[in-house]
């Protein structure tokens, strides 16, 4: 589905070229060993990928409303999945309806979204004897205190968890997985159109996401784990990898 989101956003992107990327972005960052461990991220990851190829593609084909239903329902699974993933999935979300040839047709299916977060309902019942209490509000009187702060934990960014996490040595995303900051770098080459429609969006979400946590080390783990679902957003930005050819 990565693969196919790059043909997507540049059909000039050479197949060769697109299965590098998408194979760097699965084997070669922070989501292959997070993939093997007991942790959701890696698999939210997946269900961001799948959630933007499919409703790009649903919002550009008249005959792919099937498309558009399984966009959104992926979207809603990596929330199920882990909480934070919204903050992408509603970036994803944005440019999906922005880029849309008709954009009513892409959000007029978004209540399936709400499907899957009835698995949320059902765990939350069985675990804390209500639909809607969730795990991040019984922290009181425990060492959790930042958990106070916006909402479970969530805020405005911090400028300095901001630079922590994308260069620091401790959790710096670009420390563990160098090849993003490439990749991040190529959102400048993209048609001013599809930068406006898909890149800012999906940058927005990635800005929140990066630095808007209180606990953004993630405590004990590598790297940022918090940011392993945003890395397929990040890594679309080679889908316009600058290319060298031959002049004979």
């Amino acid at each position: 589905m990565f693969r196919r989101t790059l043909l997507l956003l540049n059909d000039a992107l050479d197949d060769r070229v697109a299965t590098a990327i998408t194979l760097v972005t699965f084997a070669g960052t922070l989501i292959l060993p997070y993939a093997t461990m007991l942790f959701g991220h890696a698999c939210a990851a997946a269900w961001i990928a799948i959630g933007i190829y499919a409703l790009l593609r649903g919002g550009r084909d008249d005959t792919g409303r099937r498309w558009l239903y399984l966009g959104w329902l992926a979207l809603g699974a990596a929330v199920l999945t882990e909480y934070p993933a919204i903050v992408i999935a509603s970036g994803v979300a944005v440019a999906a309806i922005a880029a849309a040839d008709k954009p009513r047709r892409v959000a007029i299916a978004a209540p399936l979204f709400l499907l899957p977060l009835l698995g949320i309902l059902v765990h939350n019942t069985t675990c804390f004897g209500s639909p809607l209490s969730l795990g991040y509000g019984k922290l009181e009187n425990t060492p959790f205190t930042g958990m106070k702060r916006g909402v479970f934990g969530v805020a405005l960014p911090s400028p300095g968890a901001f630079v922590q996490l994308l260069l620091g040595g401790y959790r710096g995303l670009f420390f563990y997985s160098p090849v993003l900051a490439m990749t991040a770098a190529c959102f400048g080459f993209w048609p001013k159109r599809l930068r406006l429609r898909i890149g800012a969006p999906l940058l927005v979400a990635l800005v929140l996401v990066i630095s808007g946590y209180a606990y953004w080390q993630g405590g004990t783990c590598f790297g940022p784990r918090h940011l392993v679902v945003a890395i397929p957003v990040l890594a679309l930005g080679a889908a316009f990898v600058p290319s060298r050819r031959s002049s004979s």
